[in-house]
């Protein structure tokens, strides 16, 4: 009975082990399948494994946040999101892969995540909206998500992409073509030029300063690519952003001493200049007349005001009684003799009949204006008084009108 009793306890023993061995197969096969629930994010979904709900975060890669309530919504994280929803819809079957730890710090499942043969997040990465992260010891799936993510930045597709706005590539291409645009010498505002220039590094300042800073990252919108997967891309990214910067304060150096120069060329120009010739008001005008030229009269005006005076380019009559009298006083005087009268001729004593002398010509060929008065004297005072004279008034001068 002994023998037998041994014989049982060894069966019963046997047995066991054999349960012991099955059972972890078992599980096994059960956990690496699994269906897709929802999409959480760009990284993170939930499964049903094993008939149990499970939150599964993708190893080795990490895709910018839209759920961290202590940042805004990261560049391309919506994207990422869209992108894993319409790769993983719904009630797809996946397959799940582990690594060494099967959890993270948050109780979510770290597994890789294949559909179709295909990892999934290697997919991530590939189209530019994730960066390959490692946290030891888990490494499984990180080689190939680091051949995917360096496709992406090569190919400028995603976060690398410069035409999307709100990517580092294309603030570093802003900043460039704002310096490229600056120019090397002042323009017709010699101060616009210059805060040109000075905007362009300030400009160029912040960014480099956002890509020394992962917390600036995170707080303009890329955190993910402060990384270390990605310091090999936010340092060249860098390096362009310092160039564009020296380029720019160069440019500013430049012009502001431009401008000054040209400042003290035109003080100088101001300081050198003759002063402008203001022509007096009033120069030629005489006390108590305004200058205001007045109309010239027309000869019907002057005739019916009896008036002889003509129209002259000189100013107003008080004007020209000034040069005349001005005149009057230079030239000698000269004795005006009266107008002959047009009335008709009457007899007169003989010495009145004398013939009228000759008016005395001006030596200019005009007439004369010699008129005898009173009748004629015969003069012998020698050669200079030979010839006619004629009496003046009171008979005592005598003038020669020959």
């Amino acid at each position: 009975m002994a023998r037998r009793f041994v014989k049982q306890v060894m069966a019963a023993s046997l047995a066991g082990l054999a349960v012991v061995v099955v059972a972890p197969r078992e599980l096994a096969a059960d956990d690496t399948r699994g269906t897709v629930v929802r999409v959480v994010d760009g990284d993170t979904l939930v499964a049903r494994v094993a008939g149990e709900e499970m939150t599964i975060r993708l190893l080795n890669v990490d895709t910018p946040e839209t759920k961290d309530p202590a940042l805004p919504v990261q560049c391309m994280g919506p994207e990422a999101t869209e992108f894993l929803t319409e790769r993983l819809p719904e009630g797809t079957e996946i397959g799940l892969e582990y690594d060494e730890e099967r959890e993270d710090a948050y109780g979510r499942t770290l597994a890789g995540v294949f559909e179709g043969g295909l990892l999934v997040n290697a997919e991530i990465a590939a189209n530019g909206l994730g960066v390959p992260m490692l946290i030891d010891p888990n490494d499984k799936f990180y080689g190939e998500v680091a051949v995917a993510y360096d496709n992406a930045v090569r190919d400028e597709k995603g976060l690398f992409a410069p035409n999307i706005e709100c990517t580092l590539a294309a603030e570093v291409k802003a900043v460039e073509a704002q310096t490229a645009a600056l120019p090397s010498e002042l323009g017709a505002d010699p101060q616009a030029s210059v805060d040109a220039a000075t905007s362009a590094v300030d400009d160029g300042t912040v960014l480099v300063a956002a890509l020394a800073d992962p917390q600036r990252l995170a707080a303009g919108g890329n955190g993910v690519l402060g990384l270390p997967g990605a310091r090999t891309y936010l340092d060249r990214l860098r390096d362009r952003s310092t160039a564009a910067l020296a380029t720019a304060n160069g440019h500013r150096d430049s012009l502001a001493g431009l401008k000054i120069v040209r400042e003290r060329e035109e003080e100088a120009a101001r300081v050198t200049a003759p002063p402008p010739q203001v022509e007096e008001e009033g120069a030629d005008q005489v006390p108590g007349t305004e200058s205001q030229p007045s109309a010239p009269r027309s000869r019907t005006e002057n005739k019916k005001s009896g008036s002889t005076e003509q129209p002259t380019p000189d100013g107003p009559p008080e004007k020209k009684a000034v040069k005349a009298e001005k005149a009057k006083k230079k030239e000698p005087r000269e004795e005006k003799a009266p107008e002959r009268q047009s009335e008709p001729p009457k007899k007169e004593s003989r010495e009145s009949q004398a013939p009228a002398p000759k008016e005395e010509s001006s030596g200019g060929g005009g007439e004369s204006s010699c008129v005898p008065y009173g009748p004629e004297y015969p003069h012998a005072g020698g050669p200079a008084y030979s010839g006619k004279r004629y009496g003046m008034p009171g008979g005592k001068t005598y003038r020669r009108c020959s």
